[in-house]
């Protein structure tokens, strides 16, 4: 007894649908051509129906336009019949008259089309004729009705089949989407080795360009930086007398500048020329004398001549003494340009002595081939990291699209599914 009640209790198992993960392109083409010859015979009736409703309500107006013909109307119609049946006769003609393909969907579409522009001909134009044709108005109107209660049950039809169609779009998307995941990862897998060792290559060939470094610093001769020193001090011989020409010109300029708007009140040419001075001593970069004392030399008797007449005042000390006598600015000038030039020419000589010695040569082609490796070695271990984080991320993500993916060709399938990857 207590078998007997085991027995009953117990429930059939069933076992669950298995779908292999290659398999599932050629398992949504086949349910999505299931579903269309599912759709194709549940709508096999309504679309023959609809046909034959088509093709009667062709007749029930060719009929109607007869009847008009050989119907005797009262006076009181006869205008409005005259007016209203062409158009009623046009409107339902134009309606009926569209191709209904075989496909289901494209006949769906076409009917639906079909049956507005007949329900439009009824309650538009055909409203005015029902009383004077009210036995063929009736019949045109059974006819119609007997399409919209086809196109009701199709209605039901169709939306089953569009949910079964997105619901595979969906899968379809689901399971792209997992195959690039997968793709990616794959080709993280290949690409992150392959970056690993140009790292490790990287920093061996920086650690022997730091050791061919250090080897031709410390070879080099104890004259070789004593030229360096050389070569600084005369640099900074060449900084302080361009600041020492500068702070001259600062000076020139503050003055030439009240000349040059007192030379202009009068003489445009006058005041043009001084200004040309004091472009040449605000330039960015140091005139050379042989252009700078002409300039000087034509505008400085004017300036001189203002200040003795009371014109122009000097204001401070280094204004008086530059200003003392008629040749101070060219002598002072002069010999600041001078020493620019001797310790720009010797600067010269310093800078060629060490680019062309041998060793610096190559200290210079052993530093630009490690800055160079050092950037390479930067740009390979970002792409590294990226592709690293891209590879956590997508393994990450797998997971979540597998199990999405099987949830969804569950509801497709109408059972549950699981996925074998």
């Amino acid at each position: 007894m207590l078998k007997i009640f085991k027995n009953i209790l117990k429930k059939e198992k069933k076992e669950m649908a298995v779908l292999k993960y290659e398999d599932i392109p050629a398992f949504l083409d086949s349910r999505e051509a299931k579903e269309k010859e599912k759709l194709r015979a549940i709508t096999e009736h309504s679309m023959d129906t609809i046909s034959d409703a088509r093709n009667e309500l062709l007749k029930l107006v060719e009929i109607l336009g007869r009847t008009e013909k050989e119907k005797t109307v009262h006076p009181k119609l006869e205008k409005i019949t005259q007016n209203s049946l062409p158009l009623f006769e046009k409107s339902m003609l134009t309606a009926l008259s569209r191709p209904m393909p075989d496909d289901p969907l494209e006949f769906y579409d076409a009917a639906a089309e079909c049956l507005k522009g007949c329900v439009k001909s009824l309650t538009g134009p055909g409203r005015y004729i029902r009383g004077v044709f009210p036995d063929e108005m009736k019949a045109i109107r059974i006819a119609i009705d007997r399409i919209g209660q086809e196109m009701n049950s199709m209605t039901r039809s169709h939306t089953e089949y569009r949910r079964s169609m997105d619901q595979a779009a969906k899968t379809r998307e689901l399971y792209d989407h997992l195959v690039k995941a997968q793709e990616e990862k794959n080709n993280c897998d290949v690409q992150i080795p392959d970056i690993e060792s140009k790292i490790l290559g990287l920093n061996d060939l920086i650690t022997q360009s730091g050791d061919e470094l250090k080897q031709v610093r410390e070879g080099r001769s104890p004259g070789y930086y004593a030229l360096l020193e050389e070569e600084k001090t005369a640099r900074m011989q060449v900084n302080d007398t361009e600041r020492e020409i500068r702070a001259v010109f600062t000076t020139l300029v503050h003055v030439f500048r009240k000349a040059e708007k007192i030379a202009a009140k009068g003489h445009d040419k006058m005041g043009r020329e001084i200004s040309s001075s004091v472009e040449l001593m605000t330039d960015p970069i140091i005139p050379g004398w042989d252009t700078l004392k002409p300039s000087i030399e034509r505008n400085q008797p004017l300036v001189m001549s203002m200040i003795e007449a009371g014109s122009i005042s000097l204001k401070n000390k280094e204004e008086k003494e530059l200003f003392g006598g008629p040749g101070i600015v060219i002598q002072t000038l002069g010999v600041l340009s001078d020493r620019l030039s001797d310790n720009k020419a010797r600067l010269g000589r310093l800078e060629t002595n060490i680019a062309v010695d041998p060793a610096n040569r190559r200290l210079l082609e052993l530093e630009k081939k490690e800055k160079e490796l050092k950037e390479e070695l930067e740009k390979e271990k970002g792409q590294f990291n990226n592709l690293k984080r891209h590879r956590q991320d997508t393994e990450r993500k797998i997971p979540d699209l597998i199990e999405e993916l099987q949830g969804s060709i569950s509801a497709l399938n109408n059972e549950e599914t699981k996925l074998e990857i």
